[in-house]
């Protein structure tokens, strides 16, 4: 697959905040934090980086820290 094909399959920042958003949309809080903790497990098995994924998690709660 050549890299301006795969680039075009990658979402955008803002279409990847929409797809986790509506992946807890409607469901209680608890379960949303559950469908957010196990995509979490599942893309960080595709990772398989230790360091990048203790990277994206504290780059995550920074982020999260700064919107309140």
């Amino acid at each position: 697959m050549s890299g301006n094909l795969q680039a075009h399959m990658q979402p955008s920042a803002d279409e990847l905040f929409s797809m986790l958003l509506e992946a807890g949309q409607d469901l209680p809080d608890e379960q949303a934090r559950l469908v957010d903790a196990q995509l979490l497990v599942l893309l960080a098995s595709r990772v398989n980086d230790r360091a990048a994924i203790a990277d994206a998690i504290a780059t995550a709660r920074r982020l999260a820290q700064r919107s309140d």
